[in-house]
């Protein structure tokens, strides 16, 4: 291998600098490991390694005025440094085909036949390939008589994760050598398709396999092992059928306190009663209390630490199975240190915490920041440093640390207040609270503050990871214990059933009114919930189902609620202590019937189908595909080097929100796989067996539903192929959900392309979905003697914002103040969208609901980019009703949204891009075309968005001709 790459990159460099006399050169995306050997070579050039963290000798040539030639080496851009902008980079893999093939004739003696350069293009303009992977590819593919041969080449594929293709005869041969054939197996060996393909294959017997295939083929790939897949099952036209049409890309605390009862922590009280004090101040004042009048001591009294004992064991026992590790001396020894520092920094931690407790947030926070530093440095160094990681694989040293006091305990695992990624995420959770402080002090009004109380009340909901790998079984974070500040964050065993995320019974709502004006002449509707976790707003659901009845919009006079849930007993609680009042009309029944439907660790979705008018299944592993690790490959050398230097107040940006989750999911892929990468848990891939069960029974009976909840954003893009279903947003729960409805006669519906740029919305409504909100107090609608709809408009007009509130009453009713309490709710609305990124994000999110054509979709990409300095606002006060409006589905508007998204990545329109787009079902030729026009008129989008639009426009067009 060394022998080679000194060829190539010796013919590489020549040609580069063929006839120049100087030159400052820099060979990019390249392994070090590659390259040490060649730098230790004399040449007539000066050469050098170059990595951020270490680049004296690069900037010491380059102001060296005797050295005229120089060659850097890199995994990385080295033009950051400004001394070093002079250099011009060149890739590993030449782009000029003509340098690529004389490069790799010097290296391997031959030079690739025309059939076999075809290959090797296609492969490259779709793929990114390491050098040294395809030298051991290309080894491979020679003959005894040191030539390239054809059948090689297409058989080998397999090592670049790619179809191979077996069979040697004239047929399968021919068709290699067309560059269209190619292509396709290309993009069917893309990791995500492949198996969702081969495993419908399977499970609906589209493709007959032998016994003993189909279950290697499932062996396979439960270790993700495609390669092994790619290698032994012939890609003939049974496979290729099992592809046809897939062209995918890859891809409240506004609830008042009773009297007595303690808040959970020190920032809920400043909070709840508008204090204005520094809070160091707050809660040095509460903590001088006598017990018998200190707020928090109920909250306090429930955190404990363990005794010093049992930290020492702990901290021995993670020393024990490092030093029974092979590292050099220097790596033992900085080991030995970095846990000595460690448990020396949380003693001090545990010292001042057990003061404090998360109950005095400001303080506790503050005292655990070196520790919890410490700890991801520790890891930071242990992912990065190779030295140590290799050391580490498979050897649970990693798993061990990672589960520093952690107990188990009745199948779950328990991880104490004062783990270090608990102390992460409540030096986060004080850093929030701290923005929303301030926004608290910017405005008053009842408002601004039960949104701000609302919004602050989500936030506790994002805990920094999600899996725990407990001796090589996977445990899932537990939602309901961060639902509250608890003493422990609870880990539970990933099974058929476990929920992915925080599922609130007000997600239902609309849906289920929906099922009920759909079928208005049923008597009874029988509902099964499967997965849900949380029912404390089962209120919000009976007066909804109260309202829709005495509309007499529907005949039903009873509704069978069946709740299937791991979490039977704490549901029933929730519902004891929330049922406020009994229906009559309609009747509300519940049934927990979880029993009757699991088999062995599954549920049996059919005779789900078979007992339900309507079912949803809610956000948990019955939706999704076995969960494993897939490889993270956005910028994965710079990521690395961040874990290198692991400064944790990084982590605390926007654009850095995976990092810490990756860090931690690294760690469980070197221990099941042996190997050092960047990886994550990809636990949301759509079970395509599933999705089909559904699509059959829902086509044959046409009073039956499904409504799939998930809160995967990507979970579309296994359905844009089909047709016949809805899907709407929801943020109730704190997160983004998707709600897709499937019913006989649904229909996906498409964006207009021509009509104003305009949104309306009944403001209550809308501001509670935005805010998660049960009723927003500010607005009266309906709850007055005399009725009034406030609904409000905006549209744009030559790039400006204008806004309209229509008032709509049953009478006119005279009254001075009330214009003005709206004109001043819509203007904090306002602000608070220019104040506030997760507002404004959410705020957008749920107008995109009421989009129906391109004008008013480009108007709202353009106010989430921009801060809306200025806007014209109207009033006026109508006697009659507002329009209804019918459902939303903004399965088009994810389209448009990843459209743009797709164009605003690229930093040119290349082929790649071009054929990416052509080929893939998430993106159209004519809702771009249709974006280009409308903003021909509207000038909404940045001028360089714009020009790569139209440049792909063109280029899309004449690749489709």
């Amino acid at each position: 291998m060394i022998e080679k790459f000194v060829k190539y990159m010796r013919t590489y460099i020549e040609l580069l600098t063929k006839g120049r006399k100087e030159y400052f050169i820099a060979i990019v995306d390249i392994e070090k490991k590659l390259v040490d050997g060649f730098l230790k070579l004399e040449a007539d050039y000066a050469m050098a390694w170059f990595e951020r963290k270490e680049y004296s000798q690069a900037v010491v040539l380059r102001n060296d005025k005797s050295v005229s030639r120089i060659v850097l080496f890199s995994n990385d851009s080295v033009k950051m440094i400004d001394s070093l902008k002079d250099f011009v980079e060149y890739p590993a893999i030449p782009e000029d085909r003509d340098i690529f093939w004389q490069c790799l004739t010097a290296t391997f003696g031959q030079e690739p036949d025309s059939d076999c350069k075809k290959v090797l293009e296609t492969i490259m303009e779709s793929r990114q390939i390491a050098l040294e992977d395809l030298f051991q590819y290309l080894d491979s593919c020679i003959d005894k008589s040191g030539n390239f041969k054809f059948s090689k080449i297409v058989r080998n594929l397999y090592q670049l994760e790619l179809w191979a293709i077996r069979n040697n005869n004239d047929k399968d041969l021919d068709k290699a050598k067309k560059k269209q054939y190619l292509k396709k197996l290309i993009r069917n060996s893309d990791p995500l398709l492949a198996e969702t393909k081969l495993m419908g294959g399977i499970t609906e017997k589209k493709v007959e396999f032998s016994v003993k295939t189909r279950q290697d083929i499932m062996r396979w790939l439960s270790k993700n092992d495609l390669k092994s897949v790619f290698k032994n099952v012939s890609y003939d036209e049974k496979i290729e059928q099992l592809f046809k049409g897939s062209g995918r890309k890859r891809k409240d605390l506004s609830q008042e306190k009773q009297e007595g009862q303690s808040y959970e922590n020190s920032y809920e009280y400043v909070m709840q009663e508008f204090l204005k004090e520094p809070m160091q101040q707050v809660e040095d004042i509460l903590l001088e209390a006598k017990p018998e009048d200190e707020i928090l001591l109920d909250s306090k009294q429930r955190f404990s630490y363990p005794d010093k004992q049992e930290i020492e064991t702990e901290f021995q026992e993670i020393r024990e199975l490092m030093e029974l590790l092979s590292f050099t001396e220097e790596k033992r020894m900085f080991l030995r240190e970095k846990l000595l520092e460690l448990q020396q920094l949380f003693l001090r931690a545990m010292e001042e915490g057990s003061k404090y407790t998360p109950a005095y947030l400001w303080h506790y926070a503050g005292c655990q920041e070196k520790f919890v530093r410490c700890y991801f440095e520790l890891m930071g160094r242990c992912i990065s440093d190779k030295g140590i990681a290799r050391m580490c694989l498979g050897m649970h040293f990693l798993s061990r640390l990672q589960r520093i006091f952690c107990k188990e305990e009745n199948g779950k695992i328990y991880m104490p207040f004062y783990h270090p990624l608990v102390g992460f995420y409540f030096i986060s959770l004080k850093k929030k609270y701290e923005e929303y402080r301030e926004l608290l002090a910017v405005q008053t009004g009842e408002f601004w503050e039960q949104t701000i109380r609302s919004m602050i009340g989500s936030e506790g909901m994002n805990f920094p990871v999600r899996y725990l790998l407990v001796q090589e079984e996977l445990y899932q974070l537990d939602y309901s214990s961060i639902q509250n500040i608890n003493p422990d964050i609870i880990f539970e065993k990933t099974q058929e059933h476990t929920a992915s995320s925080w599922v609130n019974i007000r997600l239902l709502n609309e849906d289920l009114l929906d099922y009920m004006e759909r079928q208005k002449y049923l008597s009874e509707v029988y509902v099964t919930i499967v997965g849900i976790n949380d029912m404390s707003e089962i209120m919000s659901m009976t007066r909804k189902l109260k309202g829709f009845a005495e509309s007499e919009k529907s005949m039903v006079h009873k509704v069978i609620l069946n709740i299937v849930s791991d979490k039977e007993e704490e549901l029933k609680k929730q519902l004891q202590e929330n049922m406020e009042m009994d229906v009559e009309y309609p009747q509300v029944l519940f049934r927990f019937t979880k029993e009757m439907y699991i088999t062995g660790q599954e549920y049996d979705i059919e005779y789900m189908i078979r007992d339900s008018d309507l079912l949803f299944l809610a956000d948990s592993s019955i939706l999704y595909q076995k969960p494993r690790l897939r490889e993270w490959r956005k910028q994965p050398n710079r990521l690395m080097l961040d874990f290198e230097q692991f400064e944790i107040g990084r982590l605390f940006g926007e654009t850095q929100e995976h990092v810490l989750e990756i860090l931690w999911d690294s760690m469980h892929y070197m221990e099941l796989n042996h190997d050092v990468k960047l990886a994550f848990w990809d636990t949301k891939e759509l079970n395509q067996s599933l999705l089909n069960q559904i699509r059959q029974k829902v086509g044959k009976d046409s009073h039956r539903t499904v409504v799939l909840l998930s809160s995967n954003p990507q979970l579309m893009q296994h359905m844009y192929h089909l047709s016949e279903f809805q899907v709407h947003h929801s943020i109730l729960s704190g997160q983004e959900m998707l709600l897709v409805n499937f019913h006989a006669g649904c229909q996906r519906k498409l964006l207009k392309k021509d009509g104003e740029a305009s949104v309306s919305v009944f403001l209550k409504s809308f501001l509670e979905d935005v805010l998660g909100l049960d009723d927003l107090k500010c607005i009266l609608s309906d709850k007055s003697e005399t009725s009034e709809i406030p609904y409000l408009t905006l549209s744009c007009q030559d790039r400006s914002i204008f806004l309209k509130c229509t008032l709509f009453m049953n009478n006119q009713e005279e009254d001075a103040e009330r214009e003005n309490h709206y004109r001043k709710l819509i203007e904090d609305m306002m602000l608070l969208l220019n104040k506030n990124k997760t507002f404004k994000k959410k705020f957008i999110m749920m107008l995109y609901e009421e989009t129906n054509n391109i004008p008013t979709a480009l108007m709202l990409d353009y106010m989430q980019r921009t801060e809306i300095e200025g806007y014209q606002l109207d009033y006026e006060e109508v006697i009659g009703k507002p329009q209804k409006r019918s459902p939303a589905d903004i399965a088009a508007i994810m389209q448009f949204q990843k459209m743009l998204a797709f164009v605003r990545e690229r930093n040119g329109i290349d082929e790649y891009t071009v054929h990416t787009f052509a080929e893939s079902d998430l993106y159209s030729a004519d809702m771009l075309s249709k974006c280009i026009r409308a903003n021909q008129r509207m000038h909404l989008l940045d001028k360089d968005t714009m020009r790569k639009m139209q440049e792909l426009y063109s280029s899309a067009y004449v690749f489709a001709e």
